[in-house]
């Protein structure tokens, strides 16, 4: 998608006429605004998943401690 941006913005400020030259990159910006509100939120996302994994990870991992008596000790 980045590349495409940068193709749509190459060929429509290249190609436009000169009255519609200093509005072509629009488009091509758009595109690349787009890219990096999605990824910027997938990576959030992600982190946030990662984060609770994380949490319950450590939950879990305290529910599997288990205390025994040997030879009269806790331990």
């Amino acid at each position: 998608m980045i590349v495409s941006a940068f193709v749509s913005i190459g060929l429509e400020v290249g190609l436009a006429d000169p009255d519609h030259r200093a509005t072509a990159w629009i488009e091509g910006f758009a595109i690349l605004v787009a890219v990096a509100v999605c990824a910027t939120v997938a990576a959030v996302n992600n982190y946030q998943k990662e984060k609770q994994f994380m949490e319950l990870n450590s939950v879990a991992d305290e529910k599997k401690k288990v205390t025994v008596w040997r030879d009269g000790k806790l331990r």
